[in-house]
């Protein structure tokens, strides 16, 4: 379901299995997927030219005119966000459209000849937005590979001194490097791995070479080197029943509520206050930390959250953990800091059941994390934020001017069309 036009498949049936009964779907039909976690972002669809079958995942519509299939399809498409939004339901394990509700929606039909205009129109315009897409991806292309040399030339650097004058050739270059979102995130992340190795805050109280010379561990004064289990303490969230839930009560922090830095409460299931006193042990804190173990890896990091004041009262349901800090030894802020950085997303492994990524407390607790003292945390901690602030108002900038220039491109085909 990765081409619109399907000739073949990679798996095939026996003669046996049709003579058995199983279900033929013409050519021309239209196929649709209609359960897979995949419909969080699009719904595929595809015209079989020859004879198929298909799986569960899939429905059909055989159309009493076989001409049509292009412009249903095309109809399909354009409506995409309209049925992710309103036609599909969340599942314990992956999303479904309501077909029923699907297939009881009206829409447009114009004649054949019509039809048949309209998806040549949409053709042809989309492949110059193919043509545009494949120069700006090239471009895109030797754009990441500039940052990456470059930005990878500040992460190498081992001395204070040395990030310095490795900062300023980024900064000649600033203007062409930091020219689109994706480009200020893997600053973002640049950012916080030089801070995480002590590179980005001078270490106080070890004498005017502070920074300069590093001890054989290669961490600077006073870091120690240590695994994330002997400074933090995990907790598993409860199994909770779904027969427990409820339309309100005492809300659930489920793997599907916890977003990027807050929770979620979109989609929210409860249990009574009886059912929550009886398992106050779950019971969450505003500043506590919360980490998606099912489905962790995205494009955009892992799934983490600190509970606000909003958020509680709340649970934690099974599949999401607790990470709690030593006090003494490490804190919050800073842990949550390492948690959203490569130096931890690159080194944990998830692995897979039911084709479903997964890591485990366990995992976490066995990386190695390297903890400067409390006052240096803070203080990186600061630093940080202050250019994270900067990243945002660069981001923001960057989007207005997106913007601008969509507006502009609306107005010319406006008056195209016109």
């Amino acid at each position: 379901m990765k081409q619109l036009r399907l000739t073949d498949s990679e798996d095939h049936v026996s003669q046996a299995a049709v003579e058995d009964g199983l279900a033929l779907v013409p050519p021309h039909s239209l196929l649709v997927v209609v359960r897979s976690g995949i419909l969080r972002r699009t719904v595929p669809t595809a015209v079989n030219l020859v004879e198929t079958t298909i799986n569960q995942d899939l429905k059909a519509l055989k159309l009493s005119m076989p001409e049509m299939a292009p412009y249903v399809q095309l109809l399909v498409r354009g409506f995409e966000r309209f049925i992710l939004e309103t036609l599909t339901k969340s599942g314990t394990t992956v999303e479904s459209i309501r077909f029923d509700d699907f297939a009881s929606q009206p829409f447009p039909l114009p004649p054949l000849a019509e039809q048949a205009r309209i998806v040549a129109r949409v053709d042809e315009l989309m492949r110059l937005c193919d043509a545009l897409e494949a120069k700006g991806r090239l471009e895109a292309e030797q754009h990441a590979r500039l940052l990456g040399a470059l930005l990878g030339t500040l992460t190498d650097s081992t001395t204070p001194e040395e990030l310095a004058t490795n900062w300023q050739r980024v900064a000649e270059h600033f203007d062409l490097l930091l020219d689109r979102p994706e480009a200020v995130d893997a600053l973002e992340q640049t950012v916080l791995t030089l801070a995480l190795r002590g590179l980005l805050v001078a270490h106080k109280g070890t004498g005017a070479k502070a920074g300069r010379q590093r001890p054989l561990s290669g961490l600077p004064p006073g870091w120690e080197r240590t695994n994330v289990g002997s400074t933090v303490s995990m907790l598993n969230g409860y199994a909770f029943k779904s027969e427990w839930f409820k339309t309100s009560g005492v809300r659930l922090v489920r793997n599907i509520n916890v977003g990027h830095g807050r929770i979620d409460w979109t989609q929210p299931a409860h249990v009574t206050p009886a059912v929550a006193d009886s398992l106050s042990q779950f019971e969450l804190h505003e500043g506590d930390i919360v980490l998606s173990l099912d489905r962790p890896i995205i494009s955009t990091g892992l799934k983490l959250a600190v509970v606000r004041a909003c958020d509680v009262p709340c649970l934690l349901l099974q599949r999401v953990a607790r990470l709690t800090p030593v006090p003494t030894v490490l804190s919050k802020s800073f842990l949550v800091m390492w948690l959203q950085s490569d130096l931890f997303v690159s080194a944990i492994d998830p692995g897979r059941s039911n084709g479903v990524p997964h890591i485990s407390t366990k995992q976490v607790a066995a990386l190695s994390i390297d903890i400067p003292p409390l006052t240096e945390q803070a203080r990186i901690v600061a630093r940080v934020s202050e250019l994270r602030r900067l990243c945002a108002d660069l981001r923001q900038r960057l989007a207005a001017s997106a913007a601008t220039q969509s507006h502009l491109a609306d107005a010319l085909v406006e008056q195209a069309l016109a």
